[in-house]
């Protein structure tokens, strides 16, 4: 039986989470995802409003009875996103699981997820922000390298140099994200003290 903090915590099989991509995680691949035994992610930023979001969050109920989650997106964007609605909607539907990514600090959203029991895990590309991202309460931090698909810090640092660093610094369980398309990363993470991977693009290129 694989065995880490993180499957423990979120009831999956394999710690290993699909990263949210825009316009590409819906309910389709977060719930093959979920039914595979990791975790489907979907991107609620591609959502213009809560009712949207609401009935794609049914429809991946309606194709997996396995846990999946939702992305709470903290860039900056070119029309407000209303993320509190969205926290609501996924709360008020069961949603046990949420990622925020982005340049902004998660902090205040916290209180209204940890009051919906919604475990929280919190994107960062630097050492520092999983420090901080760990104090504001994120439950799990996901470290991503500059080989990553999605924001990929100013540092210019990849994923096997800041694992350790980050894993050395916060006492949170740490996925590691950036590069990973394979078993080899995966072990390659978990070795370098990871309890789990983020896997975004290689989801794209995988039919099932």
């Amino acid at each position: 039986m694989f065995d880490t903090r993180i499957n423990r915590s979120l009831g999956i099989q394999y710690s290993i989470i699909q990263g949210a991509m825009l316009r590409a995680s819906l309910a389709e691949l977060a719930a093959a995802a979920s039914n595979a035994g990791g975790l489907g992610m979907m991107a609620s930023a591609i959502f213009p409003s809560a009712k949207e979001l609401r009935d794609e969050i049914l429809k991946a109920k309606s194709l997996t009875d396995k846990p999946f989650g939702v992305n709470i997106n903290l860039f900056p964007a070119t029309r407000p996103i209303p993320n509190e609605e969205f926290i609501d909607t996924l709360i008020e539907e069961g949603v046990g699981v949420v990622s925020t990514s982005g340049v902004r600090n998660p902090k205040p959203y916290m209180e209204q997820l940890k009051k919906g029991n919604v475990k929280v895990i919190h994107k960062v590309t630097t050492v520092r922000h999983a420090i901080h991202g760990e104090q504001v309460g994120a439950d799990m931090i996901a470290v991503t390298g500059f080989e990553q698909g999605g924001n990929m810090g100013m540092d210019d640092i990849t994923t096997f140099v800041l694992v350790p660093r980050v894993v050395d610094n916060i006492k949170v369980p740490v996925l590691a994200g950036g590069g990973i398309a394979d078993g080899r990363g995966f072990v390659a993470a978990l070795a370098l003290g990871a309890e789990g991977v983020v896997i975004g693009t290689r989801f794209l290129a995988t039919h099932e």
